[in-house]
């Protein structure tokens, strides 16, 4: 039997298309890394990384260097929604950490953008930034340098979703796990066709952090 692991286009126009054909196709399938439409008329097995769970591990590292003024900035992706989640529940529901910002909707390749995020970390006296994707963390961090600021040194960092920081300019990660993924993904499947009439089951796999010494003790 034919079955799939699937990632639909996370743009609601292209993506329709997909989630109509999950929604009449009778192939075993397992959505993974999307939620399910609000309104869908199907369900079918899912796997997720837990990205809630892994801004709880970044609190946690940036409270034993010190840190508990951290700022944050998220690019506009399929994942973000869920980071942005988890770190509002921590910043609302524990006095450990201010956050005395967090700009969201930001294109890692906009300069304009990056500066004013530069511009605010600057201005609101943070001492760590977590910063979600890779890429604009890349991009803050270069901008911080240009103006006389350097990560780690004054201001500690942590990229969510850390696929390609390079050697150059190492930052600690939270990196969801492709295997892990992969493998939770097959085992729904397998479960699915051995148990065509079992419960939808919606899988989630927790981030690992990746320490690459880009969060020290606070000066």
């Amino acid at each position: 039997m034919r079955s799939l692991v699937v990632t639909p286009n996370a743009h609601p126009e292209c993506g329709k298309y997909t989630w109509n054909w999950i929604e009449q196709t009778k192939t075993p399938t397992v959505i993974i890394e999307r939620d399910l439409p609000l309104l869908g008329s199907r369900y079918v097995d899912s796997v997720r990384t837990n990205h809630p769970y892994g801004v709880r591990k970044a609190a946690v590292r940036f409270l034993q260097h010190g840190h508990t003024r951290v700022g944050a900035a998220f690019t506009d992706t399929p994942t973000s929604e869920l980071i942005q989640d988890g770190w509002k529940q921590i910043v609302t529901e524990s006095d450990a950490i201010e956050c005395p910002f967090t700009i969201t909707g930001i294109q890692p390749y906009n300069t304009r953008d990056v500066n004013q995020i530069v511009d605010t970390i600057l201005d609101s006296g943070v001492t760590a930034m977590l910063v979600h994707s890779d890429y604009l963390a890349i991009a803050i961090a270069q901008t911080l340098e240009r103006r006389g600021k350097r990560v780690p040194d004054d201001i500690s960092m942590i990229s969510v979703n850390g696929f390609a920081t390079p050697s150059s300019r190492p930052l600690t990660v939270l990196r969801s796990s492709d295997k892990d993924l992969a493998e939770a993904a097959i085992n729904l499947l397998i479960n699915r066709i051995q148990n065509p009439d079992s419960t939808t089951r919606h899988i989630y796999v927790d981030p690992t952090l990746t320490d690459r010494g880009s969060v020290i003790d606070k000066q």
